[in-house]
């Protein structure tokens, strides 16, 4: 099952308090519309925006 980097984004802003969670499944999804979320040093990472700080990414 793939997300997009906007549900996995809206997640990771929910585990502020939880060591460990598997929020991977928006890397092999091509192409995601959007980013947030990122890889961190291997690990998916909050982004500091507001909210959950995805965005929509321009289109081409």
């Amino acid at each position: 099952m793939s997300e997009s980097s906007v549900s996995i984004a809206a997640a990771a802003s929910l585990t502020g308090i939880i060591d460990h969670v598997d929020l991977d499944s928006h890397y092999n999804l091509a192409p995601d519309v959007a980013e947030g979320a990122p890889l961190v040093q291997g690990t998916t990472m909050p982004t500091d925006g507001f909210g959950h700080g995805a965005r929509l990414k321009p289109e081409e």
